[in-house]
């Protein structure tokens, strides 16, 4: 199995790997990428070693670094992994800038051969009009859900939203849509009665030679 094909199975069974509702409880309360990122690298750790090292947090070399590195015993990179998350499913141009800013931090970090991906997650929390006041200080970043669960409410095609704002941040970064995995929706359980899903893209498998003068443009 290849390794991107063994991602994207960790990303599309991560809801079952949680105790019930655990992982919408992490989505509404915390930025999901790091609960994410933890799961992601302790199922590679399961499914790849003896043979391979699952770092979390990697060092690399010239104190470079990565969310996720799967390294050989000399801490050769292999595979490297950043996890940016966004609260809620609007489109922030800025995001684009993070996500071509954390694919040249991959770039720097890895050897000519290192396949590199970015998984841009995406949550949101259905509810019919806007979430009760009472959450304001519990549900992170509550203003931005609160716009967008009063705008889309149980809308049945949020995922088409979704994925609409992640070929718009690709279009920016100037990678075609085919770089990247259409998309995974991952049922992350209740949030007292109100049901939240993660929706995980995956930009990658990448190496440097398919990067090589992307960051010398800007993003527009």
């Amino acid at each position: 199995m290849s390794f991107s094909t063994r991602l994207l199975s960790v990303l599309s069974n991560l809801g079952q790997s949680f105790h019930p509702n655990e992982l919408a409880f992490l989505a509404a309360t915390s930025k999901v990428e790091g609960p994410v990122r933890d799961r992601i690298a302790y199922y590679l750790h399961v499914a790849l070693a003896p043979g391979v090292l699952v770092h979390r947090e990697w060092r690399g070399r010239n104190n470079l670094w990565a969310d996720i590195a799967v390294t050989d015993e000399q801490n050769r990179p292999k595979y490297l992994l950043e996890l940016k998350a966004h609260s809620a499913p609007t489109f922030e141009p800025g995001y684009s800038d993070l996500t071509r800013n954390d694919l040249q931090k991959l770039f720097d970090a890895g050897d000519e051969e290192t396949e590199l991906y970015v998984i841009f997650l995406f949550n949101h929390i259905y509810h019919p009009g806007n979430i009760d006041p009472k959450f304001a200080y519990t549900i992170k970043y509550f203003g931005l859900q609160n716009n967008a669960s009063h705008k889309n409410g149980f809308a049945i095609d949020v995922s088409v939203h979704i994925k609409a704002h992640w070929e718009r941040h690709l279009a920016k970064i100037g990678l075609p849509v085919e770089t990247a995995h259409q998309g995974i929706r991952i049922d992350a359980g209740q949030f007292y009665g109100m049901p939240v899903t993660v929706h995980a893209y995956v930009l990658g498998p990448l190496v440097r030679k398919e990067l090589e003068g992307m960051f010398d443009k800007n993003v527009d």
